[in-house]
């Protein structure tokens, strides 16, 4: 029985994941996190959990956990997953006004993905956030130029009366 146990686990732990992530679809945070908490403990090598669970945890403004689990996955999984890793967790240190922290975490998943729109926009924020206008600007602009259509990234720049280029 413990050998069938053991064998189960991984596959119990992702059926929790991946219930997990559907009751994050629904915005059910309590028990998304009851699930994913199941997920991680059935089976703590799987990274995805970690991710579902910090994301559930940066929802609930619970920064610090949220930080813990993408930790977690950049410790464990070399580059592979860093770059979307990194702008979670950048997110997550940008609410607790981390903002050099966050920055950080910005300019890794941009070093490790150069063409990463999300990871351009988000570090302009923080620029912004910094009032290093001129820098913002460009990081708009730059997401820009890899998604021409980034939403984000026009309302960032009328808002600081910049008009998009087409």
């Amino acid at each position: 029985m413990a050998a069938l146990d053991k064998n189960f686990m991984p596959a119990l732990g992702i059926t929790y994941e991946t219930r997990g992530t559907a009751f994050m679809e629904l915005r059910d945070w309590e028990r998304a996190k009851s699930d994913l908490d199941k997920a991680i403990r059935a089976n703590p090598n799987y990274l995805m959990s970690y991710l579902s669970r910090g994301k559930v945890e940066l929802a609930t403004g619970n920064f610090d956990p949220a930080i813990a689990d993408f930790s977690k996955i950049i410790e464990v999984s070399g580059d592979v997953g860093q770059p979307e890793t990194r702008i979670w967790r950048g997110l997550a240190w940008m609410k607790k006004n981390e903002l050099q922290k966050s920055l950080a975490d910005f300019s890794e998943a941009i070093a490790l993905k150069p063409d990463y729109a999300d990871a351009y926009f988000s570090r302009g924020m923080v620029r912004e956030r910094l009032a290093q206008r001129t820098y913002a600007v460009l990081d708009y602009r730059t997401a820009l130029g890899f998604v021409p259509n980034h939403r984000q990234s026009r309302a960032a720049l009328r808002r600081l009366g910049i008009e998009p280029s087409p």
